[in-house]
């Protein structure tokens, strides 16, 4: 079995700037893997291990989100996924 890969995730805003505080949660991954939160650190930075298979993350912070997505493979050692900040969720109707 192979070894999980740290990725590194950083939460920006919309002007580059890191984002602290911001919360990241997995959406989607094409493996199992069970329910997450994490929290942006004062540089905008959290890490999570992850194995092999592509992930859809999603970073909320106030009224602002954005979306990412890595696709981890084997030969992969470190990884890293920029979240840019921006979109404002959609409200219901």
């Amino acid at each position: 079995m192979e070894e999980p890969v740290t990725v590194k995730i950083e939460v920006v805003e919309s002007t580059g700037d890191p984002s602290p505080g911001a919360f990241v949660s997995l959406e989607e991954s094409s493996v199992p893997f069970p329910e997450m939160m994490l929290v942006s650190n004062e540089d905008g930075h959290s890490s999570v291990f992850l194995d092999e298979g592509k992930y859809r993350f999603r970073a909320q912070k106030d009224d602002r989100i954005g979306h990412g997505e890595i696709e981890v493979v084997k030969s992969s050692t470190k990884c890293r996924l920029q979240i840019r900040l921006g979109q404002r969720p959609e409200s219901p109707d």
